[in-house]
Order: C-alpha cells, then sequence, then structure tokens
C-alpha cells in the first residue's frame, strides 16, 4: 500500500468519525469552516466506510 492509498484509508474513516470524542482526531483549525450536515458522525459501517475508499480510490487527477 502506497502512502497515498493509506491516506485513503484514514480519510474514509474519519468523514465517518470526524466529530466523535472517542476517535481522537484534533479539532478544526477554523471551526467555522467545518461542514456538520455532511461529515463528522455519520454512523457507517465498516463496510459503508470501506465502499467510500473504493469510490475514492477510483478518482484521479492524471
Amino acid at each position: 500500500m502506497t502512502l497515498s492509498e493509506h491516506r485513503v484509508e484514514g480519510e474514509g474513516r474519519r468523514i465517518n468519525t470526524r466529530d466523535k470524542a472517542v476517535a481522537g482526531w484534533p479539532p478544526p483549525e477554523i471551526k467555522a469552516n467545518v461542514n456538520k450536515e455532511e461529515l463528522g458522525d455519520l454512523g457507517l459501517t465498516p463496510e459503508e466506510e470501506d465502499a467510500i475508499v473504493k469510490f475514492m480510490k477510483t478518482l484521479s487527477d492524471k
């Protein structure tokens, strides 16, 4: 797994658990920019997180 792939894996978990205190994510640098409606505490299953990661891996700048 490359570093960028590892980051994508972590991103799938972050968008699901960002607002949970027990998740251990650092606080946002600018709270006014935080999207609380579509991200943060989604309650996704591990399978749903994996589906997001698989989709994100299809995206490319190439």
